[in-house]
């Protein structure tokens, strides 16, 4: 179980009630290792998903979902009424903001919070302590993003608190338990979690006053590393301890190597840039299964032109990212193509953090990178 360790912070479950248009993808039985890596092999092919083929019969959903989350609120400050709404990616849980191998170098929850600034960081759905539903129809990205809406709504009506019919499901020290409302909200995704940022902001821009996106920007390497290589296995196989309640169509990525070519860039103790043996056992520890519903349904958000946000934006890319910039992210983008697809985007700017891996969170040089974007935030008022 997560544990809330700043007695800033506390943890504990909310009901979402929400609807969402998902698709039908005809895909089943992805429940072995081979299986597993069949499917990874064949949404690989570069014919796989056809851009402008028809689209998959949409299958409409609605219920209430159980997600896990964790509220940070400092004692004191004007900025504690704004709301860093963080959403992690794919093959983690909500830790990734708040790395407990020492949490005052990596940990963007505590760099945020002696800033002054207020965070919720949550388990999205299929991950950690929230509900893991169906991985085929159910756990698909509309229905993410929906879930976004959701809790973005509650925090800016001060309605973040659990349900009353509901035993809290956290230990630790107390925290905040009040709910109150937020003036601000900066969004602010990793990876997966940015394409999810992306799409929510695009479409209910309204509701937010900034956005960052880190280990996603929309480039000419966007797209370009193989789902095949993350080498993944059917969950409960992988570990029937941890991911014994997965069903059908969890995968995760096999081992911790895998990991280590997805997540870091280069090992080295004493490299400020680098990452350690803890911080690779840290990521290891906390990686989590995803779902086939979303690995196939990224698409379906429409990234490519997001009219509604009017805030600004930045983008955090780490130099040496695999999975986004195919291990490059200098020169992949242009300031022309960002601004076609947020073009209301009232500022956009890009920091690229020097010498990362993927998991920005992960390496050495981590707070460098929050300073960035907290000075940036201030920039505009924030």
């Amino acid at each position: 179980m997560c544990v809330a360790l700043d007695p800033r912070c506390t943890q504990f479950p909310i009901d979402i009630t929400t609807n969402a248009t998902n698709h039908v993808y005809g895909i089943s039985g992805v429940d072995t290792d081979i299986a597993a890596v069949s499917f990874a092999l064949d949404i690989s092919r570069w014919s796989a998903i056809s851009q402008t083929g028809p689209s998959p019969p949409e299958l409409p959903i609605s219920g209430t979902f159980h997600i896990h989350v964790q509220l940070c609120i400092p004692p004191h400050g004007a900025k504690r009424d704004t709301l860093h709404l963080l959403t992690h990616g794919l093959f983690a849980d909500k830790q990734y903001w708040d790395v407990q191998e020492d949490p005052a170098q990596y940990s963007w929850t505590y760099a945020a919070l002696e800033a002054g600034y207020s965070t919720l960081s949550y388990d999205r759905l299929g991950t950690g302590l929230s509900d893991k539903p169906n991985a085929y129809d159910i756990v698909q990205a509309p229905l993410q993003v929906e879930i976004l809406r959701v809790i973005t709504q509650a925090a800016l009506a001060g309605k973040l608190k659990p349900s009353a019919n509901q035993a809290p499901r956290y230990s630790g020290p107390p925290g905040p338990r009040v709910a109150r409302p937020f003036k601000n909200i900066v969004h602010i995704g990793h990876s997966y979690g940015s394409f999810l940022t992306s799409a929510f902001v695009g479409t209910y821009g309204q509701l937010s006053s900034a956005a960052i996106l880190t280990g996603y920007i929309p480039g000419s390497k966007t797209g370009v590393y193989p789902f095949a290589g993350f080498g993944m296995d059917y969950a409960p196989t992988n570990n029937p301890e941890l991911y014994g309640d997965r069903t059908s169509g969890y995968l995760v990525p096999a081992s911790v190597s895998r990991l280590q070519t997805i997540f870091y860039h280069r090992y080295n103790e004493s490299d400020p840039s680098g990452f350690t043996d803890a911080l690779l056992a840290y990521g290891e520890g906390l990686k989590q299964p995803g779902t086939v519903g979303e690995f196939v349904s990224t698409t379906a958000l429409g990234l490519a032109y997001a009219p509604a946000f009017t805030g600004p934006l930045q983008f955090v890319e780490a130099e040496f990212d695999t999975v986004i910039c195919d291990g490059d992210c200098k020169n992949t983008y242009t300031a022309e193509a960002l601004h076609a697809i947020y073009p209301n985007a009232s500022s956009i700017d890009v920091h690229i953090q020097p010498g990362a891996g993927h998991a920005l969170t992960f390496h050495r040089n981590a707070t460098a990178g929050y300073k960035v974007s907290f000075d940036w935030l201030a920039s505009h008022g924030l």
